[in-house]
Parts: structure tokens; C-alpha cells; sequence
């Protein structure tokens, strides 16, 4: 119990305390956004001094080790959160921060029962700083869109406000894949798409069916963007997929999925945004991926690599959208 209740832990929980008090204030906005201002900077400092104290008075422990990164992500997801609420910055990338913020956690959990410890790298102080520095601007522009009426300088702010967060989310995500390749949990986690391939029930069909669900409910994403989106995917398909199977010395791993997440995203692409069009591109892309008629299954052991996991649910993306073209120029002519 000593070592728990020590002053570093102590100030360390302080800043977790703090995190839903600054949501409630942002969200309330007017004079409250000063509150939630001195909140956040009175969070920053416990950050900056719960570890100088620690080592100062010589508590440093395993559980201020991973209680301090904790209460970070906690406060900054939070921050974000309330942000994404009063639709100042977009979810989607919010999501990817929140999502990245609390796997590592989980990770350093993992590693924390085995004994071991996921160390904090510079890349991931180097996050937390730029996250913060987004959040502060983020403040200004709120608070210069309350407390002072001029158009251009709200506008100036809000600009160097979202830019500062999407460098925030680009340094987030990158550190989030740093932290993995440090734990030899990177090729395993983009393979199983974030361990979605690891579903106890049919992996495959599950991953196709939250790709659906996820398109479905996200904005239209535009030509460049999607186009952009699966070449990407498809790369790091072929290269996860490739080490991950090698290592497991299986040829095609069932828990790997990053296949049908992105033969499934290819077809939805050509498909258009109604349920029974959904429902349809599911049933079709898991019908021939499933039952890989000769042609895919063909090229599937032809190409005995990452490769050729990837490019047969292309080609039973393919052989789906064949069918729904088909059958939209049918009922066109109809």
C-alpha cells in the first residue's frame, strides 16, 4: 500500500480526476471554456512533474510506470472526445487516436503481466507533445470565436487549429505502429486487421461484415481517397500477411483478415450505399471467396505468399462486382 499511495501516483491519478471535469466545461462553453483551460494546463503539469517527484523522492514503481502513459491517453482521448462532440474536429481521425491511445495500453498491460515492460520511446513523448500543442490551439480558436468578434482571426485560428491535429493524428498513428514493431506485434496486428482475425467464429465472414457495418455508416469517401485507401492496404496486406504466415508456418492463416477487409472495401466501392446493395456485395464477396471456385483457387496456390493471400479476395472482389454492374445495368434497361 506504500508503494501505491505515493505523492507521484497520487498526482498522477489527479490528472485521470481532471479529464471528465475539462469535457463537462468544454461542453458547456462560454466562461467555462477559461475553467476548462486552467484545468487542462493544471493536467499538463501533473504530467510534467509526476515522474520528477518519482524519481526525486526514489518511488518510482512498476505501477506509476504504467499508471503515468495511462492517464495520459485517458486526458487526451478525453480532450479530443469532447472536441469531436462540439463537431470541431472530425470523429473519424478522434477514433483513430482513441483506438491507437488505448491499444498501446493494452499492450503495456500484456507485457506488464508477463513481466516484462513496453519501454515509452522519444517518438511517443514527441506525441504527447504535439497533441497537446493541437489541443492548445484548438482552445484558442474556441476561445477567440467566444470572446473576440472578428471573423478573420477565427478563421486564421481554426485553420492553424486543424492543422496542428491532423499532424497530431498522422504522429499518433505512426508512433501507435512504432510501439508495435517494438513488441514484434506489428505484422500480427495489420494482418488481423487490429485482432479482428482472431474472432473465435468464422474470422473471415466477421471481418467482411464490420467492414460493411463501418462503410456504411462513414461519409462517402471520395475516387483519389478510396483509391489511395486499397493500394495501401493492399501493400501492406501483401507484406504483413507474407511475414505473418512465415512465421506461423501456416500458408494462410485464418485469423488473417487484412484480405477480406480489403476485398470486401474493393467491392462496397463499386456498390452503391443501401442495405440490400450491402447486403448483396457481402453475400456475393463471401460466395466466392468462400467456395474459391477453380480460377481463384488457382492463383491462391500459384502465388504461395503474402501475395497470393491478398489477390484471390481481389479476384472474388472482382467476380462480386461483375455480378452487381451486371445486374445494375439490367435494372437500368428494365
Amino acid at each position: 500500500m506504500k508503494n501505491i499511495l505515493t505523492l507521484a501516483n497520487l498526482v498522477t491519478t489527479l490528472r485521470i480526476i481532471l479529464s471528465p471535469i475539462f469535457i463537462i466545461m468544454a461542453i458547456w462553453g462560454g466562461n467555462y471554456l477559461i475553467g476548462a483551460t486552467v484545468i487542462l494546463t493544471v493536467a499538463a503539469i501533473t504530467d510534467f512533474f509526476d515522474g520528477k517527484i518519482a524519481r526525486s523522492y526514489k518511488t518510482v514503481s512498476k505501477l506509476g510506470t504504467f499508471l503515468d502513459p495511462l492517464a495520459d491517453k485517458i486526458l487526451l482521448s478525453s480532450v479530443f472526445i469532447s472536441f469531436a462532440i462540439l463537431k470541431i474536429i472530425p470523429f473519424w481521425p478522434v477514433i483513430l487516436i482513441t483506438f491507437r491511445e488505448f491499444l498501446i495500453t493494452f499492450l503495456r498491460i500484456t507485457e506488464f503481466l508477463k513481466g516484462k515492460q513496453l519501454n515509452t520511446l522519444y517518438i511517443g513523448k514527441l506525441k504527447t507533445g504535439i497533441q497537446f500543442a493541437s489541443i492548445y490551439l484548438i482552445l484558442l480558436y474556441m476561445l477567440v470565436s467566444t470572446f473576440i468578434n472578428n471573423p478573420m482571426l477565427t478563421q486564421i485560428s481554426f485553420n492553424c487549429a486543424i492543422t496542428a491535429f491532423y499532424i497530431a493524428a498522422l504522429i499518433t498513428v505512426y508512433s501507435g505502429l512504432v510501439y508495435l514493431k517494438q513488441s514484434n506485434k506489428l505484422y500480427e496486428f495489420i494482418s488481423t486487421f487490429s485482432y479482428i482475425g482472431y474472432f473465435p467464429i468464422s474470422p473471415g465472414t466477421f471481418a467482411s461484415f464490420i467492414t460493411c457495418a463501418a462503410l456504411f455508416f462513414m461519409p462517402e469517401i471520395s475516387i483519389s481517397s478510396g483509391s489511395f485507401l486499397l493500394t495501401l492496404m493492399f501493400i501492406l496486406g501483401v507484406f504483413t500477411s507474407g511475414k505473418f504466415a512465415k512465421k506461423s508456418h501456416i500458408d494462410d492463416p485464418s485469423c488473417v483478415v487484412i484480405d477480406e477487409v480489403c476485398g470486401m472495401f474493393l467491392v462496397l466501392f463499386f456498390a452503391p450505399k443501401t442495405i440490400y446493395s450491402y447486403i448483396l456485395a457481402f453475400a456475393l464477396f463471401r460466395f466466392f471467396d468462400i467456395t474459391k471456385i477453380p480460377f481463384i483457387g488457382k492463383v491462391e496456390k500459384k502465388f504461395n505468399s503474402g501475395f497470393g493471400i491478398m489477390f484471390d479476395d481481389i479476384l472474388a472482389a472482382i467476380f462480386s462486382i461483375i455480378i452487381i454492374l451486371s445486374i445494375k445495368f439490367l435494372y437500368f434497361y428494365i
